[in-house]
């Protein structure tokens, strides 16, 4: 063929070649066209093939030798990287131009501009398909009802009368046929002025009552290619892709919505159909990030890097919808088997384990089981993910991994995001197949050697990898049988294969996951649903069961310690023996030991050479991590409470309400009540084999003398050197017995985006509302962008950044805010009242309820004890109506604060600085609308109407939450923190109720129709007499029929008893005078029957 080093340096050009190809193929996925990716494909088999030829014959002339081996290898990975490359681009762009397809927008009325819109979309996407290599109009049946789906019923109608009956019509009739259609629609449409036609430079408008009629003689001509065609059926602009159509619209000068020339006159036609924006649906162009997100798993062919990993978490908080589906059929003669494969998964540190798994093209995710995560210690990212099944049934998987799996038979090596389950799916297949009628080629590797036996699915490999990972080979040994293809794991083996025909049982396996991330919109609404305070938590009946089942199996030791029997929901026989698995894992790794004699040395040095006898270990303490473990240590904190509740009442009831989970969070009005509740709680915490550590108090004092049961001090007590510490979420600073908050600091510079903003508004903790205000302020920010609908990861304009930026710098000055944690005030306390404060404006409402405390020299102290805001919904409410819901707001706070405190509170107020709502209080709720009535039977049943009052706006603290407050400011709000000033005085000077105008009206009265009629008296004296008519009748036709004659049979006589209360008949009075009287004494005749009583009336006896 030639001299060797030129054949050398042929084949140094053929590989330069081809690691260009490979170096495009990685660029930027919006640069790459699939046109130019096919036609770079085709070259590539032209390359390699030459390259073969000029490697085989360079080892022809100087023989095969390592360097001539590892050449070739070096151009079979760049052009396998690069043919695998091209082909998952081709892959992705085919189900994108088919599912587009599929969600064309559907043709609801005679409409030519509807009509219009669903054949150019037909006509781009079908050719599209072609390009892609695809034939979509042989689709056939498939094809006319993807099409007639999307019709009007007249033109369905239409279609129906035109087509063939003998015969299934072709795509291109049916086609051809709306083309037509779409011609009579836009003429008829002209002819009665419905559309806008431009002649002559002229618009003719349209005008109710009038119609213009408008003939053109002029031919159709393309805009783009000159045709005699409109530019919405051009081969060559439909061949473009859509940021290729937007620039040619534009060389072109012709309107983006409609697609034609009329300068300086405005577009009438319609939007988008995807979006509703002032463009043509040829010409919508889909975000990348939309498109990123539809990608859940990313794949590389190295191994995984930090930052990959630190990209892929990222994923969780995309908004992704995704569905997964297979299925498996077991009937009397015949399986079907789903497409298996082993492979090795790695974890980040580089350990591995072999897995089975399913490949899954029904499946948008890829899926892994809770007990591969485990095993590998995965790094868990936490996701809220809804996994719908057949027939709606749902799973929730709240965690996602990345692992990455490599194959058995090959160097392919991948990196993915897993959702995390409890379980996928039953065994697969499920029976053993016979495999004797199948003729599995002896050559070729196998993915899943054990394709036939009955075993578990570890992972499910979704529609992202089951087609990067199929190669081009297919067999098919036996007709109608299974298929042998090739992939990157080896040879799945798919497809239906004979079963034994006696077997009567006949089974479905079938699973379809859709998964939907939870919208972070909807986890958003709580910010301005309508008020809302948490009712006590109603438990389901699994938890009662679960409740009854502790209280039923609890038990106490002779030490004190309580044993629990754990809640199983099912039988715990299933659970099985796990003793002779551990005893044959140990005999195990004892043989191995003994075969590798420096395994065993190493196994030696890190364990201890220990010869003693094989003991049995139970874990005698609650197993975390199970789902019954906060609930049973809770419990048996509660049980042992309600034992020593007779000994010591005041520490058991601390156990009972002070605690959450494991902490303590207690205290009392001095240090010697607080020491002795210290005591008390040690002492009966330790009879039950509770040791409690890790003290913090505001006061040194209380932490003296405190030592556990070995008498260590030094590992009870915390060492904060003076500094703040958490408690249950808040920052607690013991020193100066104050509440603080942490803020990181802003990093300037940052992307600003909604997804930023939400992060940095829940990054603040604030259960109790002291700093409501801010969180207004964030709340309403947020509110602002929802109302003008900015996507999550939109870039934001300029003036609504540097309002963050102002805001987000300022939050940092909340590290100074210092709370002051007491509520009392250290002196003899006389009287305790709570006010609470409710006011609303037309974008949010809010409550805030203080304490105010007068000690014996009649000092009046005043703090903020909690509060609570609301966003009002974006549905307009009137200001009445929001003042209302603030009502409600703070009659639920104050109920359930009240509670929590503990203490004895002599009298509640409530104030409003809203008349109307005083007014709504102090009446029926049945005298106002709906909305009204049930917000206002809320508040009556909570309150009384007398603990209501009225203040003045200048004077509500509510003011401040309602509106909200910027971070510098809040510190300096005194009535904020202590209320209004009148608040510290006496009662006298406190504000009156005003005078409201009973002659007004009064919004949200219901309104009443009252019937007036007058009776006439002849009107009435007849319908008497029709009475006593009737009466007399019923009594002696129809009562008579009741009395049984003796020649009847059966019983005789009506059943008579004493004490039996009967109607003392007299003929001269009506009916409803008669008399009442009690049955007192029965006479029986000779016939055994009672025809005669004595009866005792008001009057006396009667016979």
């Amino acid at each position: 063929m030639g001299e060797p080093a030129t054949l050398v340096s042929r084949r140094g050009v053929l590989k330069g070649q081809m690691t260009r190809i490979l170096s495009y193929t990685l660029g930027e996925r919006s640069n790459l066209e699939v046109n130019q990716i096919r036609s770079r494909k085709d070259r590539l088999k032209e390359l390699y093939e030459a390259f073969e030829e000029v490697q085989s014959s360079i080892e022809e002339e100087s023989g095969v030798s390592e360097d001539s081996e590892n050449y070739r290898v070096e151009v079979e990975d760049v052009y396998y990287k690069a043919m695998a490359n091209c082909n998952k681009i081709i892959k992705e762009e085919e189900p994108e131009q088919s599912i587009t397809l599929y969600g064309l927008p559907a043709v609801t009325s005679e409409s030519s501009f509807q009509l219009r819109q669903l054949i150019d979309g037909l006509n781009g996407h079908i050719n599209a398909l072609q390009m892609l290599g695809q034939q979509p109009k042989l689709w056939g049946s498939l094809l006319i009802h993807l099409i007639t789906i999307k019709l009007d019923k007249e033109c369905l109608r239409e279609w129906e009368t035109v087509s063939e009956k003998n015969e299934i019509s072709t795509a291109e009739k049916l086609l051809e046929f709306l083309q037509n259609r779409f011609l009579v629609l836009e003429a008829i449409e002209s002819s009665s002025g419905d559309n806008v036609q431009q002649v002559s430079g002229t618009v003719t408008k349209r005008w109710p009552n009038k119609s213009a009629a408008n003939v053109s003689m002029n031919e159709i001509k393309c805009y783009n290619c000159t045709g005699a065609h409109t530019i919405y059926r051009c081969p060559s602009f439909l061949a473009l892709s859509v940021s290729d159509r937007i620039k040619k619209i534009d060389a072109l000068k012709l309107c983006k919505i409609c697609l034609r020339s009329h300068p300086n006159v405005k577009c009438q036609s319609r939007r988008c159909a995807k979006c509703s924006r002032s463009h043509n649906s040829l010409l919508h162009l889909m975000k990348v990030d939309n498109l990123k997100k539809k990608n859940f798993a990313t794949t590389t062919s190295e191994p995984s890097t930090n930052n990959t990993l630190t990209e892929r978490s990222k994923v969780n908080s995309m908004e992704a919808a995704s569905i997964s589906a297979l299925a498996s059929k077991i009937d009397t003669c015949a399986t079907v088997l789903l497409a298996t494969a082993v492979v090795k998964v790695y974890d980040k540190d580089g350990n591995s384990m072999k897995c089975r798994v399913l490949l899954d093209s029904g499946s948008q995710n890829n899926l892994m089981t809770e007990e591969v995560c485990q095993i590998l210690k995965l790094r868990r990212s936490r996701i809220s993910c809804a996994i719908a099944g057949i027939g709606q049934s749902q799973q929730k998987s709240s965690s996602a991994v990345c692992a990455t799996i490599e194959s058995l038979g090959s160097n392919y090596k991948s990196t993915f995001e897993f959702l995390v389950l409890p379980k996928l799916t039953s065994n697969i297949p499920l029976m053993h197949i016979d495999t004797s009628n199948m003729n599995v080629p002896g050559n070729n590797k196998l993915a899943d050697p054990q394709y036939y036996k009955p075993q578990k699915i570890d992972i499910i490999l979704g529609a992202s990898v089951f087609f990067e990972v199929l190669g081009t080979d297919r067999i098919q040994p036996v007709k109608n049988g299974v298929f042998f293809i090739e992939t990157h794991f080896g040879y799945i083996i798919s497809g239906q294969v004979p079963s034994i025909k006696n077997n009567p049982s006949s089974s479905i396996m079938s699973f379809v996951a859709c998964t939907d991330m939870l919208k972070l919109e909807e986890k958003v609404l709580k910010f301005w649903q309508l008020e809302e305070i948490t009712s006590e938590k109603s438990y389901s009946l699994e938890e009662k069961l679960c409740q009854q089942h502790f209280n039923s199996t609890v038990k106490r030791r002779e030490d004190g310690r309580f044993t629990v029997c754990l809640p199983f929901r099912e039988s715990v026989a299933k659970l099985g023996e796990s003793l002779d698995i551990a005893l044959r894992r140990f005999l195990a790794l004892e043989r191995r030991l003994n075969a590798n004699e420096s395994l065993k040395e190493d196994y030696v040095k890190f364990m201890g050479d220990t010869n003693e006898k094989i003991q049995v270990y139970r874990l005698n303490t609650i197993t975390y991590g199970t789902v019954p473990a906060s609930f049973l240590a809770t419990g048996c904190l509660h049980k042992l409470a309600e034992e020593e509740l007779t000994n010591h009442p005041g520490a058991s009831e601390i156990i009972q309400n002070d605690f959450y989970m494991d902490d303590l969070l207690s205290g009392a009005n001095t240090i010697l009540d607080t020491i002795r509740i210290r005591d008390d709680v040690i002492n009966i915490l330790r009879k039950g084999g509770f040791e409690l550590s890790k003290w913090a108090a505001n006061d040194p004092i209380l932490l003296e003398g405190i030592t556990g049961s070995n008498n260590n001090e030094k590992n009870l007590i915390m060492e904060l050197d003076n500094g703040p510490t958490k408690i249950l979420g808040l920052i607690w600073n013991p020193k100066d017995d104050f509440l603080q908050y942490k803020v990181t600091p802003y990093e300037s510079g940052s992307v600003i985006n909604k997804r930023k903003i939400l992060s940095d508004i829940a990054s603040i903790y604030d259960p109790l509302g002291l700093i409501g205000p801010i969180i207004t302020r964030a709340k309403l920010f947020l509110r602002t962008l929802f109302s003008k609908k900015y996507d999550w990861d939109e870039s934001l304009p300029e003036a609504i950044e540097n309002e963050w930026n102002i805001y987000r710098t300022n939050l940092y000055s909340l590290r100074q805010v210092n709370i002051p944690r007491g509520l009392i005030i250290d002196d003899v306390i006389k009287e305790i009242q709570v006010h609470g404060f409710s006011d609303a404006s037309i974008e949010t409402y809010g409550a805030c309820l203080y304490l105010r405390v007068t000690n014996s020299t009649g000092k009046v102290e005043v703090r903020l004890i909690a509060a609570k805001s609301r966003v009002a919904p974006l549905k307009a409410l009137s200001i009445p109506r929001l003042e209302l819901c603030a009502a409600v707001l703070v009659c639920r706070l104050s109920n359930k604060i009240i509670k929590k405190l503990k203490l004895n509170i002599s009298r509640r107020y409530l104030w409003t600085d809203s008349t109307i709502v005083i007014t709504w209080i102090s009446s029926p709720s049945t005298n106002w609308n709906v909305f009204v009535s049930h917000r206002v039977g809320e508040i009556q049943g909570l309150t009384s109407a007398h603990e209501w009052r009225h203040v003045k706006s200048d004077d509500n603290p509510a003011d401040v939450i309602s509106r909200g407050r910027d971070p510098a400011m809040i510190q300096s709000e005194k009535i904020w923190w202590e209320g209004p000033t009148w608040l510290k005085k006496k009662e006298i000077v406190w504000p009156t109720i005003p005078k409201v105008d009973k002659i007004g009206k009064i919004p949200e009265t219901r309104k009443t129709i009252n019937l007036v009629s007058t009776v006439n008296n002849d009107w009435w004296r007849r319908v008497t007499q029709a009475f006593q008519q009737i009466w007399s009748r019923w009594q002696k036709e129809y009562l008579a029929q009741l009395q049984q004659r003796s020649r009847w049979g059966g019983e005789k006589g009506p059943k008579v008893k004493i004490g039996t209360v009967v109607l003392m008949k007299e003929d001269n009075i009506p009916p409803l005078q008669w008399k009442l009287g009690k049955v007192v004494k029965l006479h029986a005749g000779p016939d055994k029957v009672v025809r005669v009583v004595t009866l005792l009336s008001a009057k006396g006896q009667f016979t």
